[in-house]
C-alpha cells in the first residue's frame, strides 16, 4: 500500500496535454511519470515536512 511506503504522500493536481486535469498521489506522478526511485521520493517528501 502506498500510503504505508509514503507517509508523508499528498494529492496533487497533473495537467494532461489536453489542458484537462486530474488528481493523484505525489508518489505515483513522480513514479510513472518523472521515474523518480521509492527512495528520491521518501526523501524529497522528508524535507518538505
Amino acid at each position: 500500500m502506498i500510503a504505508k511506503e509514503y507517509p508523508n504522500d499528498r494529492r496533487v493536481n497533473v495537467i494532461r496535454a489536453n489542458g484537462s486535469t486530474y488528481r493523484t498521489w505525489e508518489s505515483t506522478n513522480l513514479l510513472t511519470t518523472h521515474g523518480w526511485t521509492p527512495s528520491e521520493i521518501r526523501v524529497m517528501q522528508m524535507n518538505k515536512h
